[in-house]
């Protein structure tokens, strides 16, 4: 039997229209394409990932700041914070919010580092699967929340969000897990509000994942083209890509584990990236992994 596309019960939220409309436009996330039609049973041919608790990082791999580094960064940081540009439409959407003022949530971060992790959901779109948050200046891994998504998934694009059914349900039942990306926006804005800067790489994609409209942004991935062009980074590698940008940078390999990327991971990574930018912009590779 086909059902309709919009089948769902009422009052149960769906994708953001803009996440929809705009799937397969972008960052490369959006270029991979739902499965037909469902397996069955695990959506996925790999075998079950080996749950990794982020507390197994090994913390010493990612740069620590001392307080004249911290006043450093954040200088660096609101001289380059700016509106996303890809947002065209968003603020008419009713299904994005704007992050909390300063009064609403006066313990929010100066700084937050931010990735997310999708997966292809029925009939033809794709939801929030995974959300973590780095605090830039601590160092401090403040959230790592699995998403139940509120469509049936299609495709667990594993080898990208290293998400399983398998890997999800035991998440949740160490309670770390929400339901829905709004659950999960509500979370997000519990650590920021509208001062605080966000970094992320190709951070268009998160924020219209979680549906958050954001004015103080650093995306790392135009950050990086920006400061090469103006020759105060100097590369060897002509790939912008978050795993080739953190291997040059600070010469950690990420994104390797075969079962798919570890979240964590990536908003470490991004963080590593923004320093490398902002603290050592003329130093090549050899330098640059000797720092702080």
């Amino acid at each position: 039997m086909t059902l309709p596309q919009n089948s769902f019960p009422a009052g149960v939220p769906t994708a953001p229209k803009a996440m929809l409309q705009n799937r397969g436009k972008g960052n490369w996330k959006h270029n991979i394409k739902p499965y037909s039609k469902p397996k069955s049973d695990d959506t996925t041919t790999l075998p079950p990932r080996k749950p990794r608790h982020p507390r197994s990082l090994d913390w010493n791999t990612w740069s620590q700041l001392d307080d004249a580094a911290k006043e450093t960064v954040m200088e660096y940081l609101n001289e380059q914070a700016t509106p996303l540009w890809q947002t065209e439409g968003w603020s008419q959407d009713p299904l994005f919010q704007r992050t909390p003022l300063e009064s609403e949530n006066p313990q929010a971060r100066k700084a937050v580092a931010i990735d997310c992790e999708m997966v292809g959901t029925y009939p033809d779109g794709e939801e929030l699967v995974q959300v973590c948050l780095v605090d830039v200046l601590t160092r401090k891994l403040i959230l790592d929340l699995a998403v139940i998504p509120t469509a049936p998934v299609m495709d667990w694009r594993t080898s990208y969000s290293g998400m399983t059914k398998a890997l999800l349900h035991w998440r949740k039942s160490r309670g770390e897990t929400v339901y829905g990306w709004e659950a999960a926006r509500r979370a997000v804005f519990r650590y920021i509000n509208a001062d605080t800067v966000l970094v992320g790489h190709s951070l268009h994609v998160d924020l219209e994942a979680l549906g958050i409209l954001h004015d103080r942004v650093v995306d790392t991935y135009l950050l990086v083209r920006r400061e090469t062009a103006a020759g105060r980074v100097a590369r060897h590698r002509s790939s912008h890509k978050l795993k080739s940008l953190v291997e040059e940078c600070r010469g950690v390999s990420i994104q390797a584990d075969p079962f798919g990327h570890c979240c964590s991971e990536d908003t470490f990574g991004a963080r590593e990236v923004l320093l490398w930018c902002c603290l050592r912009p003329t130093l090549l590779r050899d330098d640059v992994m000797d720092f702080l």
